[in-house]
């Protein structure tokens, strides 16, 4: 069989999602997905990534102790490899997947809401749209560089101006 006709049938195959009926098993395959992608210290690691107890990550990952709903969303948002492998996505209100939602969307808005409040940051925004703060700046650099927003002022005192565009 040719290269071509193998990596023709890498690309057909489908993405299954999985499904757990609770916290526990779905504790078992991350901590076993975490097991295969570092080798040692893993608890540590996860641990002192996201900025959560010790005492807690370390009691999860080797008595089974369990971990709130939100710790353990918070090491799936945080480490893709297992997000990928056990094929879940982080769908927002409107349906759309994160991350491939519609650019022109989120510049409209942008525009709209620093045009009702120009004194907004960045987070702020970002809350709002449910997008990460980082795309909100890309988008805003976008933005003032098409010429349809302008900064003025200080940086924490300043504000936002919404250009009319024709």
């Amino acid at each position: 069989m040719s290269n071509a006709n193998l990596h023709q049938k890498w690309y057909k195959t489908k993405t299954t999602a999985s499904v757990y009926k609770d916290n526990k098993e779905l504790s078992k395959d991350v901590i076993s997905h975490l097991r295969e992608h570092y080798k040692s210290n893993t608890y540590k690691i996860i641990a002192t990534e996201l900025n959560l107890n010790l005492h807690n990550v370390r009691n999860w990952y080797y008595k089974n102790t369990g971990l709130t709903a939100f710790e353990l969303l918070k090491i799936m948002d945080n480490c893709c490899f297992i997000r990928r492998l056990l094929g879940y996505y982080k769908v927002i209100e409107n349906g759309c997947l994160a991350g491939k939602k519609n650019r022109k969307e989120i510049k409209q808005k942008i525009l709209a809401i620093l045009k009702e409040n120009p004194k907004m940051t960045m987070n702020e925004l970002a809350c709002i749209i449910n997008i990460k703060p980082k795309a909100v700046e890309w988008q805003i650099k976008k933005l003032v560089n098409e010429k349809k927003l302008l900064r003025v002022g200080a940086t924490k005192n300043g504000m936002w101006l919404v250009m009319n565009s024709k």
